[in-house]
């Protein structure tokens, strides 16, 4: 899969951990960022046919791929932080 599992602390002075390894790609497209709503949930649709990987890369069928969000926070000053990260197998 990619965006394999990891553990890199700190990532730029953020608090919690990248538990992602390489290769890594980031949502940060016009459109790909978003606001969490009120119950602090945030929903991005993405194409399976291009992922930001090098030159955007497709899922393929049998693949797993590792998630993580990183997010603005306040915790008690001004930061960001990570999700736990996820795994999803693809069918």
């Amino acid at each position: 899969g990619r965006g394999s599992p990891g553990s890199h602390r700190p990532l730029g002075g953020s608090q919690g951990t990248l538990c992602l390894g390489a290769p890594l790609g980031r949502f940060a497209a016009p459109g790909q960022l978003t606001t969490a709503g009120p119950a602090g949930t945030a929903d991005l649709t993405i194409d399976p046919t291009n992922l930001p990987l090098a030159g955007g890369t497709p899922i393929t069928p049998g693949e797993t791929w590792h998630f993580q969000a990183w997010y603005r926070d306040a915790n008690p000053q001004p930061t960001s932080n990570l999700t736990d990260a996820i795994a999803v197998r693809f069918l």
